[in-house]
């Protein structure tokens, strides 16, 4: 599991109130290399500490099991609760479709949208979460130059690559979803045990 440690979020909160409070853009206070992982350009891979552990993973894990293993990469983030958000759970795989779109298997990323939101609808079944909204949903990236937001995949003219785009194309992975979770939710999964 990666993630940035309590101390890094702490700063980072505090320099971005600072920066609002004095009228200037947050981006000029924030420490340059915290990149966001999910906003990289392709040049910037090698020297992003998020990015190498996800490669280290993935090599790790292919000496251990076999370069024929499939591998699942998956990218957690939280959301605002419906409706600012359609679902309480998207579930983003247009890495995978954009690359599925490039070596023409578009069938195969079908089956396994289907079968992500059945298994995942059954899974949060009898939760109780308020606002009243659709459960799951699973998008896919959009044609051409449509952007699908919470899809996991940033269009290719933007330059930027999401988690999922890193895994999927530079890191080995044969799988890779981003989860953006409600804070309805988030809750009540920590709540469960």
């Amino acid at each position: 599991t990666l993630s940035w440690t309590a101390s890094e979020q702490q700063r980072s909160r505090i320099l971005w109130s600072l920066a609002n409070r004095r009228g200037v853009d947050p981006n000029a206070y924030l420490d340059p290399r915290n990149r966001d992982p999910n906003y990289l350009l392709i040049n910037e891979l090698s020297s992003n500490s998020w990015f190498q552990e996800v490669q280290c993973i993935s090599q790790a894990w292919s000496e251990r099991f076999g370069s024929q293993v499939g591998m699942l990469h998956v990218d957690v983030h939280g959301c605002r609760n419906p409706p600012h958000s359609p679902s309480h759970l998207t579930v983003g795989l247009g890495a995978m479709t954009l690359r599925e779109r490039k070596i023409g298997s578009a069938a195969d990323i079908k089956a396994f949208c289907a079968a992500l939101e059945s298994e995942l609808a059954s899974a949060l079944v009898g939760l109780k979460l308020k606002p009243d909204a659709k459960m799951v949903r699973v998008v896919i990236a959009g044609d051409g130059d449509t952007h699908n937001r919470f899809s996991g995949a940033w269009l290719e003219a933007s330059g930027r690559l999401t988690q999922s785009q890193q895994a999927i194309s530079f890191a080995g992975f044969s799988h890779s979803v981003q989860l953006e979770m409600s804070k309805a939710l988030r809750n009540a999964l920590a709540k469960r045990k």
